[in-house]
């Protein structure tokens, strides 16, 4: 489910790997040693499970295709309003260039 970096806990000289897997609907932790590779299981530590939940939420993977398409817009979106708000911006300039060059060379036109 998750890899982690290597953390070096306190009291300990050697840095260990600490790897999530589900095994029969639950979640067991493995630390590897970074050194000799020798390999403990673990009880989950406190915040594993809300990190589990957010990943869940964040992917969309769990919670079928609805959520999936919510998730999927999430992240589109971001990057469609960017590109709509520099459009929305340079239109805006070019109009207040044109007003500006318009006052500033004014035509006059004979009266009837």
């Amino acid at each position: 489910m998750a890899l982690f970096l290597p953390l070096q806990q306190r009291g300990e000289a050697a840095l260990n790997w600490r790897v999530q897997m589900a095994e029969r609907g639950e979640t067991v932790s493995v630390t590897v040693d970074d050194r000799s590779g020798q390999s403990t299981v673990t009880r989950p530590q406190p915040g594993d499970r809300t990190a589990a939940w957010i990943r869940w939420i964040h992917e969309g993977s769990h919670s079928g295709p609805a959520w999936a398409v919510i998730v999927f817009l999430t992240g589109v979106f971001p990057a469609v309003f960017a590109v709509t708000g520099v459009i929305m911006w340079l239109r805006k300039r070019a109009d207040r260039k044109a007003l500006k060059a318009k006052r500033a060379n004014p035509q006059l036109r004979p009266a009837e």
